[in-house]
């Protein structure tokens, strides 16, 4: 898996709804959130509640989270290869894929037109994160059991206001939403502690995933 180095890596249609210096243009065709999900919902993208975030230094009330669409492309793709070193970060290619088949596991943050922080993963009924899963979209399964992430990245003006935190909280809360047994990712040792204050459970070195020839920690998080 390729986790930021400040970070790691459902949304379906069902769902109550890697970094930068690139500003994009919200799409007036991206779906808007559900209410039932997001605390509140007033507009196309809604506004969050930063009161569920601790760790803010910054008020993340002007912040907008928001599914993806393909115009997102470019702007998901520069973030990713500003967050990770070329052999870890996924390609242009590889976001267009995912984009044509599971846009809506994509949450954007922004800042006005400027993505700060998104997170992404596709759902499958494989319990253990491998590294054909980065590369072969058509994996996803909308049924599955297993929300995986694949990305949670932060633009480095950004990180330490709570940013990526809430957009991994709101990840776990649709995927228990949607009756998934629960949620998988992997990242970097020195990273363990920061996904276990959220409730992910360190499984160890992964068995399956030498992504970028880096040893990756396997952690989970079941409902």
């Amino acid at each position: 898996a390729c986790f930021a180095n400040s970070l790691v890596r459902k949304l379906s249609s069902h769902w109550p709804a890697s970094m930068y210096a690139h500003s994009i243009l919200r799409s007036p065709s991206a779906k808007p959130l559900q209410k039932s999900t997001f605390t509140e919902t007033k507009s196309q993208n809604a506004h969050y509640d930063s009161n569920q975030i601790t760790t803010t230094k910054m008020s993340l009330s002007k912040f907008t989270i928001r599914k993806a669409t393909l115009s997102d492309c470019n702007a998901i793709a520069a973030v990713e290869a500003t967050c990770f070193p070329p052999a870890e970060a996924a390609k242009h290619e590889d976001f267009q894929k995912r984009l044509e088949r599971y846009a809506d596991y994509f949450l954007l943050m922004f800042d006005g037109d400027k993505l700060i922080s998104f997170v992404d993963g596709f759902v499958t009924d494989i319990p253990d994160l491998n590294d054909k899963m980065y590369e072969d979209a058509g994996m996803h399964n909308p049924n599955g059991a297993w929300q995986m992430i694949f990305g949670v990245n932060t633009i480095p003006e950004y990180r330490h206001q709570g940013c990526a935190e809430k957009l991994l909280r709101l990840f776990v809360q649709n995927a228990k939403a949607e009756s998934r047994r629960g949620v998988v990712l992997t990242c970097k040792e020195k990273l363990v502690h920061y996904y276990a204050k959220i409730g992910f459970v360190d499984e160890g070195i992964s068995a399956d995933s030498t992504h970028g020839n880096v040893v990756w920690n396997q952690m989970r998080l079941t409902f």
